[in-house]
């Protein structure tokens, strides 16, 4: 799995979305999603300590990596360690898939998830609209 596709994947979003799925609409099809939903959150804030910038962000484990806040740092970093080390993995590993097969399952997926919502309004817009041409 790439980096992008990866870091998209093991977002706050996808945390989120999980538990607005279990939780909120109650699809069957994703009850037991809260441990894959909290996952999702401790590496994405995993990885959002890993890309600190600011060094006056007054979040912990996000600000930039500076000799004041290394100890913060380093405490948050040993928590996500800790958590990582604990998890339990029983998944077959399967041989590695070319790219475009990957892509359809995605593609699959995505379908299987917007047809199981019935009759709720979707709406997918454009992050760069285009833009209108005055006639």
């Amino acid at each position: 799995m790439g980096v992008f596709l990866a870091t998209q994947v093991l977002s706050n979003s996808t945390s989120v979305a999980l538990d607005l799925f279990e939780y909120s609409y109650k699809f069957s099809r994703f009850q037991g999603a809260s441990a894959t939903s909290k996952f999702c959150a401790k590496l994405n804030a995993s990885s959002d300590l890993l890309n600190s910038k600011s060094k006056f962000c007054k979040t912990p484990g996000r600000r930039a990596i500076t000799e004041e806040a290394l100890l913060e740092l380093e405490d948050e970093a040993e928590k996500y360690t800790e958590y990582i080390k604990k998890l339990e993995v029983d998944v077959p590993v399967k041989p590695k898939e070319k790219a475009s097969e990957f892509k359809k399952k995605l593609l699959r997926v995505k379908m299987r998830m917007i047809q199981g919502m019935n009759g709720m309004e979707i709406r997918i817009s454009s992050t760069s609209p285009t833009p209108r041409r005055n006639k």
